[in-house]
């Protein structure tokens, strides 16, 4: 997804009408809802009646009933009339389903009366009566007819009451809407969640995986604060209803600041803000079995503040890279941010330091979404840096063999000169004829050899190859036969070079070419073609299970572990076979076929053992 598209949608998103600001949508009002703290939570619906009409009961101001976190037991007096001529449905919902304890009575001596629903977070869902991820009352009146319902609210966390009354047809439309808007986020996560799943697959790059389990996690929290985790998951578990959400949490902000560590690199560029990020992910992992042991308002402030410092962590540790001019960083930086400023109001409501409206009540919801696009566009910026970085590897090997091709051919000429030298003097010595002519055809015999053997491995050249295969060709277009081609490649061993000395690197080629070649036939043909790349001729190979087999032997007699100074070496390679002319008329056609093959026998097993 490009990165103008990210913007659009991120714009659009920010931008939606919320669903309590949707047409239809008929609040309870100031100068109609009531309400009255009871400190000791002691009071009886009767008592509740009694002191309303006693006017105890406050009106609401500008309609707010955000009460923040308190323990104290809240009662509402919540008047409902039907000024149509024909009967009616009122719907009485609180639109945050983290509420410890909500009961609704309706008095006896009233329409709909009486009636006491207790339900709320730590009680059955099907307690509720109305199947809803929010607490629902209907109430039905007739033509004229008023009511009022009081309401009951305890928890142990923040006491919001974002309490409407809608008709049915309005209540159905507004459901209608949210459903929408939630389930586009829903949908923009798994989204993300597949498509670098994709990707991580196929490269193996840990900040992919954290990415997967931040979004995945953060996903599930959210889809317990919105009530849908107690409705669809576990509707038989008050505890987890009570807890869901933050048993996601702590783990989904561990996987986001593991994620941060992984894509920004942090060890290498900031290794304090790092120790402070590791730390941080510990302390958050732990945090999540208690969830299940300690109080749920201490598990809820705690999961919040460190939440909080995460988002500030991860802002540092991006503003550190940026400086440092890693690019995907402004990306990661925007995300971070948007979830900070919105984490942080979500916050400040449930202290009751800010209202409840649509960018408190679903702004995570808005901040997750639009960070899931970011994060995806750092990734993307991230997966291109890294294919310029192999680009350029790749090229400086090529670079590097073609100079040590130039200095191999330099020095056999340079030795080629030298023995020729050599031979002109001993023809020159009459007296000895004999032994120069014996030392004349050593050394033709030695030149010949350095022409065309690899001076480590003492398996055949490049010329020799071209040579041998030219011939097995010619002579295989003429009588109609085949033959194999198999290329080889020694999985790692820059690794081993860098472990264990260039001296070790030498003796595991040296070692690898003797037991490929003693597997060989006397007509077959082993050569160094590069580092630590081999090409073997198999004239007579008739059939490409007969060359399946061959390459079976060689990777078993490869594989059998080489003893080094210091330890032993399991040594591994990729192989990867062709056969003339079904893949190829010519003998770099079949070397391209064949390392075409290689290089997918070594994909496919590094997807299988990972890296060494």
């Amino acid at each position: 997804m490009s990165q103008a598209l990210i913007l659009v949608l991120a714009c659009a998103l920010a931008g939606w009408p919320m669903p309590a600001q949707a047409e239809g949508a008929a609040p309870a009002g100031a100068d109609q809802v009531q309400w009255l703290r009871d400190p000791e939570g002691a009071l009886s619906p009767e008592d509740a009646i009694r002191l309303a009409s006693e006017g105890r009961f406050r009106p609401a101001a500008d309609g707010q009933l955000n009460f923040g976190v308190t323990r104290d037991t809240i009662w509402l007096r919540v008047p409902l009339r039907n000024d149509t001529p024909h009967n009616a449905e009122r719907l009485l919902e609180i639109d945050y389903p983290y509420l410890d304890e909500v009961d609704f009575h309706v008095p006896a001596d009233r329409p709909g009366g009486p009636l006491l629903i207790r339900t709320g977070d730590t009680r059955l869902f099907a307690a509720r009566g109305f199947d809803h991820r929010n607490f629902v009352l209907p109430v039905s009146l007739g033509p004229g007819e008023t009511t009022e319902v009081f309401v009951r609210v305890r928890s142990s966390a923040a006491v919001l009451v974002p309490l409407q009354v809608r008709s049915a047809g309005e209540f159905a439309s507004l459901e209608q809407m949210r459903l929408l808007l939630i389930g586009a986020y829903y949908g923009a996560a798994l989204v993300m969640v597949l498509y670098v799943s994709t990707l991580r697959r196929a490269l193996r790059e840990p900040a992919f995986r954290a990415y997967v389990a931040f979004v995945f996690l953060f996903a599930l929290f959210h889809f317990s604060l919105n009530g849908f985790a107690y409705q669809y998951l576990w509707p038989w578990s008050p505890r987890l209803s009570n807890i869901g959400a933050y048993l996601f949490l702590s783990p989904a902000v561990a996987a986001a600041t593991q994620f941060s560590r992984s894509f920004l690199r942090s060890e290498k560029r900031m290794p304090r803000l790092d120790r402070l990020a590791r730390a941080l992910v510990w302390i958050l992992l732990g945090l999540t079995p208690a969830v299940i042991l300690v109080d749920a308002r201490w598990v809820a402030l705690l999961s919040q503040a460190l939440a909080m410092i995460a988002c500030a962590l991860g802002v540092a540790m991006g503003i550190t890279a940026w400086r440092a001019g890693y690019r995907p960083a402004r990306w990661y930086l925007l995300a971070f941010a948007t979830i900070m400023v919105t984490g942080a109001a979500m916050v400040m409501r449930n202290f009751g330091l800010l209202p409840r409206n649509p960018l408190t009540a679903y702004g995570t919801q808005i901040g997750a979404a639009l960070e899931v696009l970011f994060l995806g566009v750092a990734l993307s910026e991230r997966l291109r840096e890294m294919v310029r970085d192999a680009l350029t590897a790749k090229e400086a090997a090529l670079d590097a063999a073609m100079q040590a091709g130039q200095q191999l051919e330099s020095r056999v000429a340079e030795r080629t000169a030298e023995l020729a030298a050599a031979n002109e003097r001993l023809r020159a010595e009459v007296r000895e004829r004999e032994r120069a002519e014996a030392l004349l055809r050593s050394s033709e015999e030695r030149l010949r050899r350095l022409a065309q053997h690899d001076p480590l491995t003492g398996v055949a050249n490049r010329h020799l190859l071209a040579e041998r295969a030219a011939a097995i060709v010619a002579s295989a277009h003429r009588q109609g036969q085949r033959f194999g081609v198999v290329a080889v490649d020694l999985d790692d061993f820059k690794g081993i070079n860098d472990a264990h000395g260039h001296a070790i690197g030498d003796h595991l080629l040296a070692e690898g070419a003797r037991r490929i070649a003693a597997s060989l036939r006397s007509s077959d043909l082993l050569a160094r073609v590069g580092g630590d790349e081999f090409v073997v001729l198999l004239p007579g190979v008739e059939s490409r299970e007969q060359l399946h087999r061959v390459v079976a032997k060689l990777r078993r007699v490869f594989a059998q572990p080489l003893q080094v100074p210091g330890g032993v070496i399991e040594p591994q390679a990729s192989f990867g076979s062709a056969l003339f002319p079904e893949d190829g008329g010519d003998i770099d056609a079949l070397v391209r076929h064949a390392d075409l093959a290689m290089y997918r026998d070594k994909e496919s097993r590094r997807e299988l053992v990972g890296p060494r």
